[in-house]
């Protein structure tokens, strides 16, 4: 049987993907359960969290820009990180630990 030297091993694939995967299903549950109406009404809640952060605001109009600003504001009141969200997204954040 030959192997593709390209493959990547099963135990090498996902790097720290799947660590931060379950860190932020812990985070988003313990705000879904805090709120349920956001549970309810955005049941892709980590995109929902996340967007303000990821979206590219140069191409956005200043009220909709501002929007996301008060977006932001009331989701960081939600306890969660969005711009660490972000960082963790394009490599560049480490998980940060709790006291």
């Amino acid at each position: 049987m030959v192997t593709n030297p390209m493959v990547i091993p099963v135990s090498e694939r996902y790097g720290k993907l799947k660590d931060m995967v379950f860190e932020y299903v812990d985070i988003i549950a313990k705000i879904r359960d805090a709120n349920p109406r956001l549970a309810q009404e955005w049941p892709q809640s980590f995109l929902f969290l996340s967007y303000p952060w990821i979206v590219d605001e140069t191409a956005l109009p200043t009220e909709q820009r501002e929007f996301l600003e008060g977006h932001k504001r009331e989701i960081t009141e939600l306890n969660f990180d969005g711009a660490q969200a972000k960082k963790r997204l394009e490599g560049t954040g480490e998980r940060q630990t709790s006291g």
